[in-house]
């Protein structure tokens, strides 16, 4: 009983965690997040890799933007596990 429930905190979802399954994602890539209303999230690819923990990480350079005023809103950098980052940017860009 108790492997179990310690088995579903590496679980998200109904899909297990995959450590070092990096998929598609590759540095130089670039992917978006369209948010609801205006605005549009565009994230390049810095680096892929494992933490400490051999947790997958993607560590990115991401820019806001404003559909309707048509410039940016800020840009910055940020991390997030594999996982994360893929659910929430789904929509891969052409380079």
């Amino acid at each position: 009983m108790f492997g179990s429930s310690v088995g579903n905190l590496f679980r998200i979802g109904d899909k297990p965690l995959k450590v070092g399954d990096v998929g598609e994602v590759r540095e130089g890539s670039t992917y978006r997040h369209r948010a609801p209303g205006e605005l549009t999230e565009t994230a390049k690819v810095v680096h892929v890799g494992p933490d400490a923990m051999g947790i997958t990480h993607v560590r990115y350079r991401v820019m806001v933007e404003s559909a309707r005023e048509r410039r940016v809103r800020f840009e910055d950098s940020r991390t997030l596990n594999i996982e994360t980052f893929t659910d929430y940017f789904s929509e891969a860009v052409d380079a």
